[in-house]
């Protein structure tokens, strides 16, 4: 500091002497208040700078007492510059403090209930476990054992090999940032006990091995993961212990699976910015009305389930700008899904099913939403939308690609299922609906279709109108059987209408 003012005031006295020679020719007595205005000016940066350093150093003296405050108070906690208490072996700290590994030790680092302590690790190791009470800080070493965190503490830059766990079940406000998880075994239990957590800058991974792990989240009630990376599986709420009320996870990579498997409990889950192999939520014990948001979400499988004997009727579903190689919908409701692409390919993990697949859903749009099926097997025939035993959707300015199969296809009868705007190109067919669908189709295209372009089940009676404005380009057949003319069928004028404004 002293040597900043010193050089502040070298500074201001050299430009004396053009201030000077400027002033030449003039008054001496406008030369005199200058130099007057300059005077005053260097006496209150030299006070200005007194008063800092009489700060600074009482800062320095009651750095020990106020320091684990300054710590929770900031995300990037300061280290503590006072001179801190040696540690050379296994301890039970029973006083407040700031303290420092002083070698590598065998044993244990514990604090006893209401003891608040800095531990800085030095870059050493613990080769055995941690536990610090409420209001602890620990960072810069490696603990091969697990590390138990009490309410509002932190640990950084911290090598952990064991289950990083809360106290009792009750510790809140923890944050573990810029540290790395390694676990000796393909399967771990990797978090538990937790009423909230943030992991921010965080790997997860298998010790010495580049092998895909299981990593297990158990009775942690509000978890966020940020800007981290799982080299494996993570499994939340997959044991008895299900608290899960709140996911938040953002800019993070899982090469693996992220399964959520959450109780009654559940309100809340997003997913931001973020890739994951395979994303699944799974609804069968959950009740209320979870919210589901994800948003630029990377995956090959993004699925929702509920229970096999019943629709989960308060599901609240958003997806936006996400890219996946399919969407799975069981048995969920209020589905909105807008400006995604989804996409099965023989080079994915999913390459015999639908790349959007909604079964027994309810109320739902889907807008500006590609499905893009590349496989080559006429055998499969499968399908770009997939839609059955469903009720209350729109698809509105949708396309479809499904080379051997249908763009729009609905096997088994739906109620109310509407397209507005959408194509379907190069499909085998384009829109096919099964015999007692209801909805209708306007404002849509078929083209380059290999068989026909709008259809229904064998030509039978089905309630979906395919209403006007309706748009047919290089099909072999507009309708099935061949023997109904393309451009009126008498089953539609007793249903609901009949064929309008057709483009052949």
């Amino acid at each position: 500091m002293k040597n900043r003012v010193l050089l502040r005031l070298i500074g201001l006295l050299c430009v004396v002497p053009m201030m000077v020679h400027a002033d030449r020719g003039h008054c001496d007595r406008d030369c005199d208040q200058k130099l007057d205005a300059l005077s005053k000016t260097l006496f209150r940066v030299g006070e200005t700078a007194q008063l800092v350093e009489t700060s600074l150093g009482q800062y320095q003296e009651s750095c020990c007492e106020s320091c684990a405050d300054i710590l929770r108070s900031t995300l990037r906690a300061p280290q503590c510059t006072c001179e801190a208490t040696p540690i050379t072996g296994s301890i039970s700290i029973d006083t407040s403090g700031s303290y420092c590994l002083a070698q590598d030790i065998t044993g244990v680092i514990i604090t006893d209930p209401g003891i608040q302590v800095v531990i800085d690790l030095k870059g050493h190791t613990v080769n055995g476990s941690v536990a610090l009470s409420d209001h602890g800080y620990v960072h810069n070493g490696t603990i091969t054992g697990g590390l138990t965190l009490g309410s509002y503490s932190r640990a950084e830059l911290v090598k952990i090999g064991g289950l990083l766990r809360g106290v009792g079940s009750n510790s809140q406000n923890v944050f573990v940032g810029d540290s790395v998880f390694t676990y000796p075994e393909p399967t771990s239990f990797a978090v538990s006990d937790f009423v909230s957590l943030t992991l921010d800058h965080c790997t997860l991974a298998l010790e010495g091995e580049l092998l895909p792990s299981i990593f297990n989240v158990q009775n942690v009630v509000n978890l966020m993961v940020r800007d981290s990376y799982v080299l494996g599986d993570l499994q939340i709420d997959v044991s008895t212990f299900r608290l899960l009320e709140t996911l938040s996870m953002y800019d993070s990579h899982i090469t693996g699976k992220l399964s959520v498997h959450p109780e009654s409990s559940l309100s809340a889950l997003t997913v931001w910015d973020s890739a994951v192999n395979d994303f699944s939520l799974d609804l069968t014990t959950t009740l209320g009305s979870p919210a589901v948001m994800l948003h630029g979400l990377t995956s090959t499988h993004i699925g929702f389930s509920a229970p096999e004997d019943q629709r989960h009727l308060n599901t609240r579903i958003l997806i936006d700008e996400c890219n996946g190689g399919r969407f799975t919908f069981q048995r969920v409701s209020n589905i909105r899904c807008q400006n995604t692409i989804a996409h099965a390919s023989a080079e994915g993990i999913y390459t015999a099913f639908a790349p959007v697949h909604l079964e027994s859903c309810q109320n739902g749009v889907f807008q500006d939403v590609m499905a893009t099926n590349t496989l080559l097997d006429i055998m499969s025939g499968d399908p770009g939308f997939y839609i059955a035993n469903s009720k209350n959707i729109l698809f509105k300015n949708c396309f479809s690609v499904a080379e051997m199969g249908t763009g729009y296809s609905i096997p088994f009868a739906s109620t109310n299922i509407n397209f507005d705007g959408c194509v379907a190109k190069g499909c085998w067919t384009g829109f096919w609906a099964q015999t007692g669908t209801s909805g209708s189709v306007i404002n849509c295209i078929a083209d380059g279709c290999g068989s026909t372009g709008f259809s229904n089940a064998d030509g039978a009676a089905t309630s979906i109108v395919y209403a006007r404005n309706i748009a047919c380009f290089n099909v072999a057949n507009y309708s099935t059987p061949t023997a109904i003319a393309p451009y009126y069928d008498a089953n539609y004028t007793t249903t609901a209408g009949s064929w309008r404004n057709m483009n052949l």
